[in-house]
């Protein structure tokens, strides 16, 4: 795996590649997402970058009506609200993510799978990870 720094931009230019990476600790073995330099279990710095399947379930959820800027620009609202909540990833760790479900109610539980979303356009353009039912 490359050896970039464990940080928010190396981040998003995995995400940009369509791939989910995190970090793990050689030390203890612990999984991290987002990546971060000092392991959070041991706080050990011997980290390595790891690919993560993108495979987990949803451990709690809640709907965002009234949204920030960025999401209001992508057409999200009091109409249209977006799923936020927390997923727990089979190889590890557990992250805040955004839940795409389409027309399946969300719940507790559910299988979810990473995904790749492209947003925005010209300068603001990039790729959010997003989670979708299995």
């Amino acid at each position: 795996m490359p050896n970039d720094d464990f940080n928010f931009a190396t981040y998003q230019r995995f995400l940009a590649d369509r791939k989910l990476m995190g970090c793990r600790c050689q030390k203890c073995g612990r999984s991290s997402l987002p990546p971060r330099p000092i392991c959070p279990e041991c706080r050990s710095r011997n980290m390595e970058w790891t690919e993560l399947d993108g495979e987990g379930a949803v451990i709690g959820f809640g709907e965002i009506a009234v949204v920030p800027a960025p999401m209001a620009k992508l057409g999200y609202g009091r109409g249209r609200p977006y799923v936020s909540g927390f997923v727990t990833l089979h190889d590890g760790p557990t992250l805040p993510a955004r839940i795409e479900a389409g027309q399946h109610p969300v719940r507790v539980g559910m299988l979810v799978q990473a995904d790749f979303l492209e947003e925005g356009l010209g300068d603001e353009a990039h790729v959010a990870l997003v989670f979708r039912p299995k």
